[in-house]
């Protein structure tokens, strides 16, 4: 490479030195010190920038191998998650059908203790209401009676006020008893 861009540096001012007005022939050594020049400092330059560049490029390189390990480790949980889904995906259908029997099965076991809750609810009721009925029939008797036996004693207090002679015999009859 250095010998092609030597050739080209020396017939480039070989031509440049051609085509001038005046009329002599070029001589190789008069590009010399032009050439000198020329290496010295491409060389200078190649020789300051050369350490960035390369820190630059290994740089790049280092990150390149981390971003490509990084695709790889995510490249593998994704392949691991798309067999899974698959294997999901794959039995879905008898997961699905396991649910309606879960969900049938829960739902005849509602059924079933919610009927026996409401019978044992309506026989609860009906012994209450039949207890609370005899309750009320008897509390109506009791009062049903001492309203009449109310009623006797004063019809009879008053036939007894009124006849004088019922008076005597009653209160002989209670002086007998006693």
């Amino acid at each position: 490479m250095r010998s092609g861009l030597i050739l080209i540096l020396f017939s480039s001012a070989a031509m440049a030195a051609g085509s001038g007005d005046v009329h002599h022939e070029a001589h190789v050594s008069e590009l010399m010190w032009p050439f000198v020049n020329f290496v010295l400092f491409f060389g200078f330059i190649i020789y300051k920038i050369k350490k960035p560049i390369k820190e630059g490029f290994d740089k790049n390189a280092e990150l390149i191998k981390e971003l490509s390990e990084y695709a790889q480790a995510k490249d593998q949980e994704a392949q691991k998650k798309i067999v899974e889904y698959k294997e999901k995906m794959k039995n879905f259908h008898l997961e699905v059908e396991r649910l309606n029997k879960e969900m049938e099965e829960e739902f005849v076991l509602f059924k079933k203790e919610t009927i026996e809750e409401t019978e044992m609810h309506i026989q609860r009721s009906t012994a209450d209401a039949k207890r609370k009925a005899e309750s009320e029939i008897k509390r109506k008797n009791k009062e049903i009676n001492e309203d009449l036996l109310n009623k006797i004693i004063f019809k009879t207090k008053e036939s007894l006020e009124s006849n004088s002679s019922l008076r005597d015999k009653a209160t002989s009859k209670i002086v007998a008893a006693l």
